[in-house]
């Protein structure tokens, strides 16, 4: 997982320094953000969101979005759209094992940790999810693939989007 997320950080320090330069720096390795957050879930995330995590604790909130044009969330944001129970990110209808991962106002990337082996989904509004990738480092191994081959690019006022 971290030579695949070395490869992307290059990529983008190369292709989009906009979005580079709006990454956090990594997340602690325990306590703290983790604790809330799995003790809020009830369950320990795997070793490639953790992993994920370790490179970068999400974006800031000024900048493009790096995950299919949405801003990769901190470990706090997580929870909090994890908690949100206002309908305005779909929180309160969705399964308990879905764990935000990106998102603006009106869709979230979730990672579907109560199905094998924890799927990536984009979900609209509506709470309507559509799968992207088996898994995370899938999803992941998708992103840096299609970025080096060009599937991918920076597009102004989208973020970082398949064209």
């Amino acid at each position: 997982m971290k030579d695949l997320l070395d490869r992307l950080d290059a990529w983008l320090a190369a292709h989009a320094p906009a979005i580079a330069t709006s990454l956090q720096p990594p997340a602690p390795a325990k306590g703290g953000p983790w604790s809330r957050l799995e003790g809020e879930l009830g369950f320990t995330l795997t070793e490639d969101f953790h992993a994920l995590y370790a490179a970068h604790n999400g974006q800031r909130l000024k900048g493009p979005g790096l995950f299919d044009g949405l801003r990769w969330l901190t470990l706090d944001q997580v929870l909090e759209r994890y908690r949100d129970d206002d309908g305005d990110h779909g929180a309160a209808d969705w399964p308990d094992a879905w764990v935000p991962l990106a998102g603006d106002a009106t869709r979230t990337l979730v990672v579907d940790f109560g199905e094998a082996p924890a799927p990536v989904l984009l979900v609209d509004r509506d709470g309507v999810g559509e799968p992207l990738a088996a898994t995370l480092r899938g999803y992941l191994t998708k992103v840096v693939a299609d970025a080096t081959a060009g599937r991918r690019q920076l597009v102004p006022g989208r973020g970082l989007v398949v064209v």
